[in-house]
């Protein structure tokens, strides 16, 4: 150990870790994140906030979904008039597995209309795998007050 020079141990650390880091992660992402379907809702994010309406859920809650987005999403509960926005427009996402038909039957009773945008695919494992969850699934609507 008297030949032992630490301050060359340690920048051998370094390099090493870097260089892990630079090279192995983007290879590992690749491999585990591999959902051809992957869309996220990030996507859509910047045309929301300048558009200046708000986005809401309805059977929508997912914690995932909020992470990526950046903040809580506020839930819409068809029997609860006090969560309905109070905006004649604005967002709306809901989960990919509710069906068209009921949803939009609830928006009309709630006395909005909606207009299909597009679909999200938050998860980033593969179909058919066990991560591959309906909670990362979610289509987004613009909806109007009657």
């Amino acid at each position: 150990f008297k030949e032992f020079n630490i301050r060359n141990a340690f920048l051998g650390t370094v390099a090493f870790v870097s260089a892990a880091m630079l090279l192995g992660i983007p290879v590992i992402d690749s491999i585990f994140n591999n959902n051809p379907n992957q869309k996220s809702i990030l996507t859509k994010k910047e045309m929301i906030k300048n558009s200046g309406l708000k986005l809401y859920g309805l059977n929508a809650y997912s914690p995932e979904i909020w992470f990526k987005y950046g903040k809580v999403i506020p839930e819409i509960y068809p029997k609860d008039s006090a969560t309905h926005p109070k905006e004649n427009e604005f967002y709306l996402i809901s989960m990919k597995n509710a069906d068209l038909d009921s949803l939009e039957i609830k928006l009309n009773h709630m006395g909005y209309k909606s207009e299909f945008v597009e679909e999200f695919d938050e998860n980033e494992e593969k179909p058919g795998t066990k991560n591959d969850v309906d909670r990362k699934k979610m289509l987004l609507f613009k909806v109007n007050k009657f």
